[in-house]
């Protein structure tokens, strides 16, 4: 069919068509229903999904417009989010929706659904999430989600539905890079940030590469390969690829989740894969397509042609966490041989080969704040990690 190339330009959007016949250089212009002048260093759209014909909404998307002035100083309403209502027919702006917020956000993204938006505010490390039909007055209901001495970058919701962040020091150490993912992002009450969710190093540092939604994601464009290394946030998934699923790093399934892994070649489970008690949990050869969630739980009989499943059993606790004074670190199973303390950026500043017990306790009070990974050898030789946070 045909696709809209959204740009905004100082008070207009132009809506260019791209369809079989190329592109068409003749826009469809709206006037954005918000004041935008003086032109600021950074102005970022993003377009959400199609919103769901079940709302019985006017209009089929919605647009958010953030602008963030970097180092100039402009009055507050030369900044800050404008989210307004999209008709996907026409091109034009509608005047059906539109909400706002002064806050100097980087960048936004929608959830899979359209209804919340995430942002990221780059010189005070926060994050928001914002109802966006829940909010009726002009100004976007806002759930203040986290805060650190980190700096915020873009905000993308990548092809396996997740939504990223970037987050990197700025006085510390420039070189310091993390990639965090919003968990529950459907959930407007119970929605947070890990971020440290997806990478240590994330190679990145404001932006991350955009997604042209040309080709639909459907059982015919599959991912080949996928590489688990975290735990499952959400009820009810499956994850089906065409060639081979890997866990490993701490992958959980906890009680009360329902999880499907589908690989049209092998599935790996390696050490540090951790299936709970009142878990639903199925992994299964078969080519790539849709699916539904998994209905029954997987026994180490049911699926052995091409299945490797670790006999790890043992999980690595660390408690409380966050903690200030210290923290206890122990094994359900094995006895820790030696345990290592690293900064988020990789300096050891603890380690000990002689514990040879299945508990140990570190003083952390001379830490200074941050997140640390805490590393373990057990009896076998096996490495386990955690993360621990240092208030």
């Amino acid at each position: 069919q045909s696709y809209w190339v959204l740009y905004p330009n100082n008070g207009k959007l132009y809506s260019y068509r791209l369809d079989e016949n190329g592109f068409d250089n003749i826009p469809v212009v709206s006037n954005l229903p918000a004041p935008v002048a003086p032109v600021e260093t950074h102005m970022h759209i993003r377009v959400s999904p199609a919103l769901s014909p079940s709302l019985g909404l006017p209009y089929t998307n919605l647009v958010s417009l953030s602008r963030w002035p970097g180092g100039l100083i402009f009055t507050p309403s030369n900044f800050g989010v404008r989210v307004f209502s999209f008709d996907n027919n026409t091109g034009l702006i509608t005047s059906d929706y539109e909400r706002t917020t002064p806050r100097r956000l980087y960048s936004t993204e929608f959830s899979g659904s359209g209804t919340l938006l995430y942002g990221a505010e780059y010189g005070e490390g926060r994050v928001f999430c914002y109802d966006l039909l829940g909010s009726t007055t002009s100004n976007l209901n806002e759930s203040f989600l986290y805060n650190n001495n980190y700096y915020c970058g873009a905000v993308q919701r990548a092809t396996n539905g997740e939504i990223y962040i970037n987050f990197h020091h700025v006085n510390s150490d420039p070189s310091v890079k993390f990639l965090g993912r919003i968990i529950n992002q459907e959930s407007f009450s119970t929605c947070s940030v890990d971020p440290f969710g997806a990478f240590y190093d994330a190679g990145t540092r404001l932006g991350l590469p955009p997604l042209i939604p040309i080709i639909p994601v459907d059982e015919g464009n599959c991912w080949e390969n996928l590489t688990l290394g975290f735990p499952e946030t959400s009820a009810s998934l499956t994850r089906n690829v065409s060639s081979t699923i890997t866990t490993n790093n701490n992958y959980t399934v906890s009680s009360g989740q329902d999880i499907a892994l589908k690989a049209g070649d092998l599935i790996t489970m390696l050490p540090n894969t951790y299936i709970e008690d009142g878990s639903v949990f199925l992994a299964k050869i078969t080519p790539c397509s849709g699916g539904r969630p998994a209905s029954s739980v997987l026994t180490r009989t049911e699926y052995t042609d091409k299945l490797v499943i670790s006999d790890a059993k043992d999980k690595l606790l660390i408690y409380p966490n966050p903690a200030i004074n210290q923290t206890t670190v122990s094994l359900s199973v094995e006895t820790i041989k030696e345990l290592t303390v690293y900064t988020g950026d990789g300096k050891i500043v603890y380690n000990n080969k002689g514990v040879n017990d299945n508990s140990f306790t570190i003083d952390v009070s001379q830490y200074n704040q941050g997140m640390y990974i805490i590393t373990i050898v057990d009896e076998r030789g096996n490495q386990l990690y955690g993360k621990l946070i240092k208030n």
